[in-house]
């Protein structure tokens, strides 16, 4: 992210998965909105290894990998998980609130109600909206419709649609056990109240 800002003009978007510390310095002193999307820790484990299975550079390696292994020797590992914990991820964002002109949303909000988060990012933004463009961004945001479109799924990188794996929330469901569930559930509590959401 760091060096793709330095060629862009003014107003730019940069989407990135990075740590919260790792763009801090850049947007430090400026008036740059920051949206912060956020998943649910057992999707979001569940959908991390998905991805990493159809990775070209680690396809391969990940091919004999059980989700067990992977969940502990990855996503429960921070030596290894290279976006951090899920909960030092969100909560270094989180933490950043106050401090930087950032809208919050939940993943499992845009599931529940697209068009009132797209509305709410409107807001944040400055953007002019009715329900006619409400309702056009919808459908273009749609899981479905961007698993569909090219500019979205990386199939040019990744050679199929697998990108988008199926955007449900719950679909850890079969892979966690009830334990790391329950684990997960009480991290996912924990920050939220932390952050009072």
């Amino acid at each position: 992210a760091v060096v793709s800002t330095q060629s862009t003009g003014d107003p730019r978007v940069i989407k990135t998965h990075d740590p919260v510390e790792w763009i801090d310095d850049i947007i430090a002193g400026t008036d740059a909105k920051i949206i912060f999307v956020f998943r649910n820790p057992k999707d979001q484990a569940v959908s991390f290894f998905k991805h990493m299975r159809i990775m070209p550079d680690r396809s391969e390696a990940m091919a004999d990998v059980d989700f067990q292994d992977f969940y502990r020797d990855v996503v429960r590992n921070p030596d290894k998980f290279y976006y951090g914990l899920w909960e030092d991820h969100v909560s270094g964002y989180l933490s950043m609130q106050d401090k930087r002109n950032m809208l919050v949303l939940r993943y499992e909000d845009m599931k529940e109600d697209l068009p009132r988060e797209i509305r709410k990012i409107a807001e944040f933004i400055g953007v002019h909206f009715d329900d006619d463009l409400v309702k056009e961004v919808a459908r273009k945001t749609d899981f479905n419709y961007m698993k569909q479109d090219f500019t979205c799924n990386k199939s040019f990188i990744y050679n199929s649609t697998d990108f988008f794996s199926s955007g449900k929330v719950g679909s850890w469901t079969g892979l966690l056990t009830e334990q790391q569930a329950a684990e997960l559930d009480l991290i996912e509590k924990n920050v939220l109240e932390k952050f009072g959401l």
